[in-house]
């Protein structure tokens, strides 16, 4: 009687079908993602306005396709407008409280970051490599013992070592040691450092929901209340100065 469809690629696969209502859960619009992460005009006088086009062609696409389903859940208001569609519910990201199984954190370490999230994601791949290549050397300069770890799905390991950096691969959401719980309680703060993209960050939502102070790019925390404690910087020296602050903290903290 009805098909649920998570995000809009299942819908345009799928399409409507047949005495079924067709639900989509908007999330990420390939057109945000597109306009958001179109270069600055230092790329060259066509880079910006070639993915500008694309963007507005997939915005009229992604318009005409919803139109054909019979409702759809948005997770911030500024889709709904996008969309055109007034009956559109927003029906926003969140996440359970508290945890299943909430480990006792780890002290026992040296300062340790997080970045979590499926590097098959174009902007998931380019914060992290920012946060790589002007971040993360600023940071050990300070605190030589720290260390990044890297949680998600990718299918491009890296080569070469880097230092205090390390690739966990893909961590499951179970409890105990070994999964995510365990993971934030190990860990000092999350990063966002995200410039692109669509929706809601995830990955801010479940750091803050597990306790863990999370260090945002202004895009990363832009559908936050402005009271929540994700702090949006974007400049690498902001950045490395701030992390290099929290990190501190939360080991005086204990």
């Amino acid at each position: 009687d009805l098909i649920v469809h998570r995000y809009i690629h299942a819908f345009a696969t799928l399409g409507p079908l047949p005495r079924a209502a067709a639900l989509v859960d908007v999330d990420d619009l390939p057109s945000e993602v597109c306009s958001s992460a179109a270069p600055d005009w230092t790329a060259g006088p066509l880079e910006r306005p070639r993915a500008l086009i694309v963007a507005r062609r997939l915005a009229a696409a992604e318009r005409g396709l919803l139109a054909l389903a019979d409702g759809l859940w948005v997770s911030t208001p500024t889709h709904a407008g996008h969309l055109g569609r007034g009956d559109s519910v927003l029906l926003r990201n969140a996440l359970a409280w508290p945890p299943a199984d909430p480990q006792p954190p780890t002290t026992d370490r040296p300062p340790t970051a997080l970045f979590i999230g499926p590097l098959w994601h174009p902007p998931n791949r380019r914060g992290l490599a920012w946060l790589k290549r002007e971040v993360w050397p600023r940071v050990r300069q300070r605190l030589p013992h720290a260390r990044l770890l890297i949680a998600g799905t990718s299918g491009d390991p890296p080569r070469t070592s880097e230092a205090g950096i390390e690739h966990l691969g893909f961590v499951p959401d179970s409890p105990g040691p070994g999964g995510l719980d365990w993971l934030y309680q190990s860990c000092d703060v999350a990063c966002a450092p995200l410039f692109s993209g669509s929706g809601t960050s995830i990955k801010v939502l479940e750091a803050l929901g597990r306790g863990l102070p999370c260090l945002a790019t202004p895009w990363a925390a832009r559908h936050l209340e402005q009271s929540s404690p994700a702090l949006g910087v974007k400049e690498p020296g902001a950045w490395s100065h701030e992390l290099v602050e929290m990190l501190v903290r939360r080991q005086q903290l204990g």
